[in-house]
This record gives C-alpha cells, structure tokens and sequence, in this order.
C-alpha cells in the first residue's frame, strides 16, 4: 500500500485536527520490480576513453512498476555519473533509434509534437512490457546520447522498505557527459571515435527515416500547390524544405501536415502570398485548415524554417520570378564597401556574377545633345 497522505478535517465546534488518509492500493504490476540493462550506443567520447574501454558501459538498474519514465530517466543520469540534465526521450516499440513506429515519451513540452506523450505521467507499469522487450533512450538532443533499454525480468516486491529506483549493477567507466578534446589530440568528426557499428545503425536509420519524411512532406506540400497555388510555388517549395533539410532541422518530428503548411507559409510570408493584390493570393489560416493543423502549430513551424534557412521577405533565393524583376534585394550587391544596383553595372561582370538580362535597368538621365560645330560656326556668320 503507498505511504498515506495527511490532511485536515474539520469536527464539530469547528475544531481541526490531522487526519491520515489513504490513497488507494497499488496493482500488482505496480507492485512489481522491473530490472533494465541500459546500454550505452553511442556518444561524444574522447578517442581515450575510447581506447581505455573498448566495450559499451552498461548499468542494470531496477524499479517499481509505479514509478514512473522520468524517474528510469533520472536513474539512467546518476548510473553514468552525469552533470547537467538535458532534454530527453524513450522511444518504445520500434525496431530501431527514430523508427517512426515507435511511440514517444518526454517532457511533452509543445503542441506542437502532439505525438509525444509525458514520461512525468506515464508509469512503467502502464508500458505493458515482457522480458526481452527492448527500447531506446535519448538523451541530449545536442549531443545524442544513444542508450538501449532492455526489460531483462520481472520481480516480485521485495519484503521490508526498499528504496527504488536503485543501480544494481555498473559494467564499465562512464564516460564524460563533456569530453576532453585535446586529451588524445583533436578529432576531425565527431562520430568516429563511437562503437563503429552501433553508430553507422543508428546514423543509417536516421538519415533514411530523414529523407523519408521529406519526400512525405514535399508530396504534401505538391498536391497542395497543384490544386491551390502555381508551379512557381512548387519550386521554391520544395528548394525551402531542402534548404531546411540541410540545417539539421528535425523534420522527423512532428506530423509531416505540420511541416508542410509551414513550408507553405513559409514561402508565402517571403513572396506576400497573404496580400490581396498578390496573384495567387491566399489567406494563410486557410493553409493550415487545409492541413488539417491549428495555425499556432503551422506558424511555428513557419517560424522553425525562416529561422533555420535565415530568409526574410523576397529573399532572392525563395522569391517568385515576377517579384525578380522589381525586388531590390535581388540586385543590391557591395562593391568595394558601397551598395550598388547591378543593374548599372556592365552586363558581362557585374561584381563577379554574370547576368543574363538587367530588366528594368535604372536609366541615368540622357544629356543634351550638342549641336555640331559646323552648325555653330555658320550660327555665328549669320549673326
């Protein structure tokens, strides 16, 4: 039975005195021990710590069914001697890291990953797992501190007080949450001093499950295009979301309808697609309806993609061909420390780029044609 709650009744001539009250039994798979052996995968380590232990750290650790993800996560940071928490996940169900069939449990912070459940409010119990179940653990979304959580058994409760969750067992050094670069001299990537094969896996899984959404969201985004839009838009939605792609911008999460509406308001708010004399003109709440998103879900999204490709509006990059022509950021260039139109420059190299065509080219005021000299000298004998 869990610890009782104190609390205060109020009795006859408004006396109030603490009385226990009990919060009810537990189940019996709340009741249970579970034991996990949680393996490291991979991580920033030092080529000597490497080099000192050529065998992933494991740590078996148990805990009851009623406790909860965040306190496995808590348990997981002290067993690798840890210094500063960071944002975290459990991954469950799936066959590998990112597996997109996985469900996910974190600090459920945003709307906008709906699909991300609490680890606060979900127990170990409510998992419903076997031994033998495996799953992955996520820490330090900056980092990437790849774990392996497998249920190696399930134990009945132990008689008398026993504090969980505990370490029951420590296999191997822990390696520094922050390692010492110039310990072993430097490093030229950050991913090759790991468990070679654990990393090529996990770095395999996730640029594919990477490139997958994106062509999901782009398919998306296409249709939406088609049917609403131009072929123009199609274009530089898509050069937008590779642009994205290229920025480490983790697509992977969320609803891919998230991610394409804000693609699409994202090349709308640099073209002006929400004005009323814009051709095609649209009203961006009305792109979110079609994805079936709220508009705070979208425009973050937006957001998440102008930020991380740094655009702004009629950015020449992202701009639609008829805005080309007139935008002036498209031909402002510095030269020599001034900001000058390129379309006064020379047509064949105008500071290092060759340009087609200069329409629209600012004409300079033509002088008065002088009359001939000729014309002049008879001007004068005539006077």
């Amino acid at each position: 039975m869990r610890a009782a709650t104190s609390n205060f009744r109020t009795f006859s001539k408004g006396v109030r005195m603490r009385v226990k009250a009990e919060t009810p039994h537990d189940t019996a798979a709340e009741k249970t021990i579970f034991r996990f052996a949680v393996q490291l995968l991979s991580g920033p380590i030092a080529p000597s710590h490497r080099k000192r232990n050529p065998v992933p750290p494991m740590r078996v650790i148990d805990i009851r069914g009623s406790q909860t993800l965040d306190a496995l996560h808590m348990t997981i940071f002290r067993a690798f001697d840890r210094e500063d928490d960071h944002m975290y996940e459990f991954q469950i169900g799936g066959k590998k890291p990112m597996d997109r069939k996985a469900l996910r449990y974190g600090l459920a912070l945003d709307d906008a990953y709906p699909e991300e459940k609490s680890a606060k409010a979900t127990t170990i119990a409510a998992l419903n797992l076997k031994p033998g179940n495996l799953f992955f653990y996520w820490f330090d979304f900056g980092d990437d501190w790849w774990h392996e959580v497998r249920l190696l058994e399930i134990n009945p409760p132990v008689k008398g007080k026993g504090r969980y969750p505990r370490i029951v067992e420590r296999r191997g050094e822990s390696p520094p949450q922050y390692a010492d670069w110039e310990d072993n001299g430097s490093v030229s990537d950050d991913r090759d001093f790991l468990f070679p094969e654990i990393v090529r896996k996990i770095e395999g899984a996730a640029a594919a499950l990477a490139e997958q959404r994106q062509d999901e969201i782009f398919s998306l985004v296409e249709n939406f295009c088609k049917s609403h839009l131009t072929e123009n838009y199609i274009d530089i939605c898509e050069e937008l979301l590779d642009a994205a792609y290229c920025t480490w911008l983790p697509l992977e999460r969320g609803k891919a309808q998230s991610w394409a509406a804000g693609v699409v308001h994202a090349a709308g708010m640099i073209n002006f697609l929400h004005a009323p004399d814009s051709k095609p003109h649209m009203k961006l709440r009305d792109i979110a309806q079609h994805f079936g998103v709220s508009p705070a879900t979208m425009e973050k999204k937006s957001r998440e993609i102008r930020d991380a490709v740094d655009t702004f509006p009629l950015d020449p990059r992202f701009c639609l061909p008829e805005y080309t022509n007139d935008g002036p950021n498209v031909w402002l260039k510095v030269l020599d420390g001034l900001i000058v139109d390129l379309r006064e420059q020379l047509r064949k190299k105008q500071g290092g780029v060759v340009i087609p065509f200069s329409p629209n080219a600012p004409t300079s005021p033509k002088k008065k044609e002088e009359a001939p000299k000729e014309n002049k000298k008879k001007a004068s004998k005539k006077r």
